[in-house]
């Protein structure tokens, strides 16, 4: 009994040391990133939002109305391409824009989108009509017209934006923004070069929810 109890012994500090010659690795699964190439794969996002997407082309979505994507909750790379030629025409329709809202877990980032033509209602942003994930480095160009809450790249932003542009043109009737049109998040090291048209002033530009004609907290943006 004594002589199988120190071979078990002898066995277990065995693999002891073995362990310790060879510790365990525990490697973390890769993440799966699914390819667009076309206006049909772009499509499909909205059949798993919270997916990881990469634009491997530039894509051109003239000739057909865009349905936004909603409830975003996964990672978009646009890989330094662009989107272009969409159109929304919708005067009822809230939150509005390539993506109608980015949830706090959604990830855009280097994406250009051009030639865009958007009218919609409340909550509309060439970009996304609602954000509150993160947008880094993104660009917008062409025309956003809504009734409130309008904005060349975002409508109402509650999460963070940076190092992102917008050259378009804006027009609505309140709180209507070159790059955001209402904004309790973050903004940085951002700009908008727009023309904005309202038949209200409100604000021009309102990142923090405080009344007033210009009110850019954040630094770096303007």
């Amino acid at each position: 009994m004594k002589i199988r109890q120190r071979r078990l012994g002898s066995l277990l500090l065995s693999v002891v040391m073995l362990l310790n010659l060879f510790p365990m690795t525990v490697l973390a699964a890769e993440e799966e990133w699914v390819q667009i190439y076309n206006a049909s794969d772009l499509g499909k996002i909205v059949q798993n939002p919270s997916g990881n997407y990469h634009l491997a082309r530039d894509i051109d979505l003239a000739g057909a109305e865009w349905s936004p994507i909603d409830s975003f909750t996964g990672k978009l790379d646009g890989n330094d391409k662009m989107i272009s030629n969409f159109t929304i025409s919708d005067t009822t329709a809230s939150n509005s824009g390539l993506f109608s809202s980015v949830g706090a877990a959604g990830r855009i980032s280097n994406l250009g989108i051009e030639g865009a033509s958007i009218t919609a209602g409340d909550n509309a942003g060439i970009l996304a009509g609602e954000n509150n994930g993160t947008i880094s480095q993104c660009y917008t160009k062409g025309s956003i017209s809504g009734n409130k809450y309008v904005g060349g790249l975002v409508g109402q932003n509650a999460g963070t934006i940076e190092d992102s542009f917008s050259r378009a043109e804006v027009s609505g009737k309140d709180y209507l923004g070159g790059l955001v049109g209402a904004s309790s998040g973050i903004v940085s090291h951002s700009y908008a070069a727009s023309s904005l048209l309202a038949s209200v002033f409100n604000n021009y530009l309102d990142f923090n929810g405080t009344t007033g004609y210009i009110d850019i907290p954040h630094r770096d943006s303007y």
